[in-house]
């Protein structure tokens, strides 16, 4: 509907270590909506069953048509 998100802050802490080449996998989850535009999300980094980072990301609701595309 003429609407998309941008990311503005990513702020991971990391827990552990993970080796070069591990396959991480990642999970996020909406935490929060304020004001119908501001999306929290809580972030986690596994390497199978070991969590090697923790944090959140924030993304922002805009308004695609200003953007003349």
């Amino acid at each position: 509907d003429g609407r998309g998100t941008v990311g503005f802050e990513v702020c991971v802490k990391h827990v552990a270590a993970a080796g070069e080449g591990t396959d991480c996998t990642v999970h996020a989850r909406l935490e929060e909506i304020v004001d119908g535009r501001k999306l929290r999300f809580a972030v986690e980094v596994r390497d199978g069953d070991r969590t090697i980072g923790v944090g959140t990301h924030e993304r922002r609701v805009i308004d695609r048509t200003s953007f003349g595309s």
